[in-house]
């Protein structure tokens, strides 16, 4: 099968390139740097340089028996989203009555705070500020005519890879600790996130190009981990003396300003991907963030560079 990669060139795209190629399909890589078609090619891909738009980008779309584009769009400096003008729909476009497969990459954010308890692809859909396009450019994906559509939600926190790409909230959190030298959690602690390794989620996307039907929606989450349980891992790292312990809301206030945030939840279900025959194996995130903890602990004490998060 010839399939058409998009987005996350140098990351989870090159790695869901590589998966691909492993089980005997042609990859053609859409990149916008010049500089990696060397490298592309050197790792059997065949690159092509531009943008969607682009008349021989829309070729080589027309040619693939499938697509999987792995990157959300990045719509933070946009004022006005028209889903109209984004990679997916475009693409969904361009496959228009084919038949053929299309697996675009949404969000955990199109759910806004899910409260505790992890909820599957049926749950309503609340985006959070500044996804309200979200919900409608999946809608348009689902309903494209004759496409084999398939939307995957990749969970909140994505770790495995360097650095990591963990959201800001966990960074706060880890601000937080070295604020007090204990781990903090909000309240009760019991608002939750999700994770998934940045392999297990490569994985997803190559289950889903060949079992998820037309119409697909997926949460690639592998585990689910209270804010408690965060504070606990991350007071370990650190080697603080004692136990982790709850700030009030209006104290967390004064020392973050994104306090409010951190007491949603953003828990997903990963039981229908699972279904299909998607088996996440690698290390948990809580494992990582103590790792990190710890190296961050240690650069301070010899007064060495930080390893925090870069989003954090």
């Amino acid at each position: 099968m010839r399939v058409f990669v998009c987005g996350g060139e140098l990351g989870i795209g090159f790695v869901v390139g590589q998966r691909l190629l492993a089980e005997g399909h042609k990859v053609t890589m859409l990149t916008s740097y010049e500089d990696l078609i060397p490298n592309l090619t050197k790792n059997r891909m065949n690159p092509v340089l531009g943008n969607v738009q682009d008349a021989s980008v829309q070729q080589n779309v027309a040619k693939a028996d499938a697509v999987i584009d792995v990157e959300l769009p990045n719509t933070l400096l946009i004022q006005k989203v028209h889903v109209a003008r984004l990679r997916p729909y475009l693409l969904a476009q361009t496959l228009q009555g084919s038949g053929r497969p299309l697996i675009v990459t949404s969000s955990a954010a199109v759910l806004g705070d899910t409260g505790s308890n992890p909820v599957d692809e049926s749950a309503p859909l609340r985006p959070l500020q500044g996804y309200a396009w979200l919900p409608r450019l999946e809608k348009e994906i689902l309903k494209s005519s004759r496409v084999r559509s398939i939307v995957i939600r990749p969970a909140w926190e994505l770790h495995g890879c360097r650095p990591p790409n963990w959201s800001i909230a966990i960074g706060n959190w880890m601000r937080l600790a070295k604020r007090f030298r204990h781990g903090k959690y909000i309240g009760s602690g019991e608002n939750c996130y999700s994770a998934v390794h940045f392999d297990d989620l490569a994985d997803l996307y190559c289950v889903a190009l060949k079992k998820a039907g037309a119409g697909t929606i997926l949460h690639a989450a592998s585990e689910n981990f209270s804010m408690k349980e965060l504070a606990a891992t991350i007071h370990r790292g650190l080697a603080f003396k004692g136990e982790p312990s709850s700030l009030s809301l209006k104290d967390a206030r004064r020392f973050s300003p994104i306090a409010d945030a951190l007491t949603q939840s953003h828990a997903l279900s990963g039981d229908l991907a699972r279904t299909l025959g998607w088996r996440p194996y690698r290390e948990s995130i809580m494992k990582e963030i103590e790792q990190r903890s710890f190296e961050n602990a240690f650069a301070s004490r010899l007064k060495l560079p930080s390893t925090e998060c870069k989003n954090a």
